[in-house]
């Protein structure tokens, strides 16, 4: 067996991980769609990424009625995610959000 020194270097988390959006904390979260990843973590959840007008990136996990609305989108779409509260459903309890789409239109200043 060949001695060989070891330089250990501590794997830490990446930063898909970094600045999640705590909607409880925060109600809302606008910016524009950059895209989803898929099978995320131990329980393979979806993440969604939104940029904010401060260029800042915010990762959004994807909660059933979250990522069912979210999948709908296209990337480059300019949204607002509102969380709605935690709500009582026939079988459990689940967290509502309100996802809305900017249409607006381009006007040339005159």
């Amino acid at each position: 067996m060949q001695n060989k020194k070891r330089n250990w270097k501590t794997v830490e988390t990446g930063d898909s991980y970094d600045n999640i959006w705590d909607f409880q904390k925060e109600e809302y979260i606008e910016g524009e769609y950059k895209g989803k990843e898929e099978n995320v973590g131990q329980n393979k959840s979806t993440i969604f990424t939104i940029k904010k007008d401060d260029g800042t990136l915010v990762k959004a996990w994807g909660h059933t009625v979250l990522a069912d609305k979210m999948n709908k989108l296209e990337e480059g779409d300019y949204i607002l995610i509102q969380f709605l509260g935690k709500k009582k459903g026939e079988r459990y309890d689940y967290y509502d959000f309100k996802v809305d789409v900017d249409e607006a239109i381009d006007v040339e200043k005159e």
